[in-house]
């Protein structure tokens, strides 16, 4: 029996991949509103799990209508895939293109609402299938893959400070640092269409798969965020680790997390 959290509530499903996985998200101290949403889950067919986390942007409560909207459209059109006829290739157009449909239909609602105008959302969602990880972003919501003692990070960030760094304009300590690394160069929902970054990597036995929103990374660095995930096996108590450190630095925005692990057996503490 594996344990899947979702934005619909607590499951539990048996699938054939031996991957254990919970998400989790919480408003912070210093919000009021949560404008990020998630959902995680196994296919029907065992073959994969899929993932995603959106962290809303917009005046009033825009930022939270447009996570949500694809958070649900996202859920609704992977929930009917046959993973069990796909390939690594048109899992990852699949990806992009549930992405690019979300964006239609938050782009639609935002032009019809003048109180919902220039809404959006970062995305970042995960398919694991077999031993890979098909990843795709959009803003700054990451992918990371932890194991043995490396924790990297499978996404880009599209912000104008990235875009500095990878410029070579500025350094890596001084793109953590910048003022402005909250401005996205890239987001769902702003324009009629949005370019979707896709990504392939291996996911090994015993690794850690990571989603989260900046809320998260914001707040901890890397270095103490894998010392974090190698000290927590258990996921659920990974997820509160995570959530109540990123709270303990501050919780200046929503915070949110998805965990997954990949081993041979399913362990419960």
């Amino acid at each position: 029996m594996l344990l899947a959290v979702s934005s619909e509530g607590p499951q539990q499903k048996k699938a054939e991949m031996p991957i254990e996985f919970v998400g989790k998200t919480d408003v912070g101290r210093l919000r009021n509103l949560n404008e990020d949403n998630y959902s995680a889950f196994a296919s029907q067919d065992g073959k994969a799990y899929v993932f995603v986390v959106a962290d809303g942007m917009g005046g009033a409560n825009a930022g939270e209508v447009a996570s949500k909207i694809l958070t649900d459209h996202f859920t609704k059109k992977m929930k009917k895939i046959n993973f069990g006829k796909m390939t690594i290739d048109s899992v990852k157009k699949t990806l992009t293109e549930v992405i690019r449909g979300a964006n239609e239909k938050i782009y639609k609602k935002a032009t019809s609402k003048k109180a919902l105008s220039g809404m959006g959302t970062t995305v970042v969602a995960g398919v694991l299938f077999g031993e890979k990880l098909i990843a795709a972003n959009v803003g700054d919501s990451r992918a990371y893959i932890s194991h043995k003692s490396r924790l990297e990070i499978v996404t880009e960030d599209h912000t104008f400070v990235h875009d500095l760094f990878r410029s070579g304009a500025i350094s890596a300590t001084e793109e953590k640092n910048h003022p402005s690394k909250h401005i996205l160069t890239r987001a769902v929902g702003v324009h009629s269409d949005v370019e979707v970054d896709t990504y392939i990597c291996d996911f090994p036995k015993d690794a850690v798969l990571l989603l989260c929103s900046d809320g998260l990374t914001n707040m901890i660095e890397e270095a103490p965020m894998q010392r974090l995930i190698r000290r927590h096996k258990n996921m659920e108590k990974l997820s509160d680790r995570l959530v109540a450190v990123a709270n303990e630095k501050g919780g200046q925005d929503n915070i949110t997390v998805i965990v997954a692990r990949r081993q041979e057996e399913v362990t419960r503490e």
